[in-house]
């Protein structure tokens, strides 16, 4: 570094960026300092990712599999959700609740009282043991507890060949 410095100096006679030299004591402290921050930045985006893991791939222990000898009963509890803001996808291995809930919320600022809308997100994925048939589910809302029937997918029976020597 000090090199390139002198190098720099003797071609414009100056030097174009400032040297600050900093003793073993100070890099040390200037290092662990670096350490720390990007230590924090971490912790605070592996946190962030964790929480965003759990939204979309937890089941809660509200949750509730039962399976019957031609269906699927899931049950789950989904307190405070109207019907308008439930949004249900179903595949054959899986279904995906959504909900988004707006609602006001009155914030005191001294003499200024100011109302803002929040939104809440849920995200909910319920893996299923079974392969079902999505295109004839039956669903029901009372009193918080949503209860999906599925029905099990016909399994294709299989034909068997047997090979007979002469």
């Amino acid at each position: 570094m000090e090199e390139i410095a002198k190098n720099d100096l003797q071609k414009n006679g100056k030097l174009s960026y400032p040297i600050n030299k900093i003793n073993l004591k100070e890099r040390r402290v200037l290092s662990h300092k670096f350490f720390l921050d990007a230590d924090q930045a971490f912790i605070m985006a592996k946190s962030d990712i964790i929480k965003s893991i759990d939204d979309y791939t937890v089941v809660t222990d509200t949750t509730v599999i039962c399976e019957t000898y031609n269906s699927l009963i899931v049950t789950t509890e989904l307190p405070k959700m109207n019907r308008d803001d439930l949004n249900i996808a179903i595949t054959p291995r899986k279904v995906n609740l959504k909900v988004e809930i707006d609602h006001e919320v009155e914030i005191d600022q001294g003499q200024n009282k100011k109302k803002e809308i929040h939104r809440d997100k849920f995200n909910k994925n319920i893996f299923l043991p079974k392969t079902v048939e999505p295109l004839k589910a039956e669903t029901e809302l009372t009193n918080d507890i949503l209860k999906i029937k599925l029905p099990k997918a016909e399994i294709e029976r299989v034909q068997k060949f047997y090979y007979k020597s002469k």
